[in-house]
């Protein structure tokens, strides 16, 4: 009887311990780490780490965290995060809506993209998760690609 005492006494203690330690794993998942790593295509299924290429090249961004969305502002015309009309707010992560980043399909964790000009670009990844209440919590990773003739 006695040991029934105790194991009823200590219970609620462990179940809220666990419940606790869930809760902490769940909130680290909550808030995204943007990472990202740099290929480029040499030949057909051939893939190797660089940071230029030439122009028409496929280079491959492939995504290294968890995120539940993920943008990629691969730097030229049109997909400069730097370059909007509108000034980038950090805070919010928004920019013009003329100048835009590229979705990736998070199933995929990777995007190809093919340079049409030389030069030397700024990629931007910005990973978002929506958590609790709607709230919105973003991370965003900055590299550099030079493209050749």
């Amino acid at each position: 009887m006695k040991t029934t005492y105790v194991l009823l006494t200590f219970l609620p203690v462990l179940l809220t311990g666990g419940l606790l330690t869930g809760c902490q794993e769940e909130a680290a998942v909550d808030s995204p780490r943007a990472c990202f790593d740099i290929f480029v295509e040499s030949a057909p299924g051939e893939r190797q780490p660089a940071e230029t290429a030439k122009v028409g090249n496929n280079v491959i961004f492939v995504l290294c965290s968890p995120a539940r969305r993920y943008t990629l502002w691969t730097g030229d015309q049109g997909h400069d995060i730097n370059g909007s009309k509108v000034a980038y707010d950090e805070k919010k992560k928004t920019a013009d809506p003329l100048n835009t980043g590229l979705n990736i399909n998070v199933a995929d964790g990777e995007i190809a993209y093919k340079y049409r000009q030389p030069g030397t670009y700024a990629v931007a990844l910005i990973a978002t998760n929506v958590v609790y209440a709607g709230e919105v919590k973003t991370d965003t990773l900055f590299k550099t690609i030079t493209i050749t003739k």
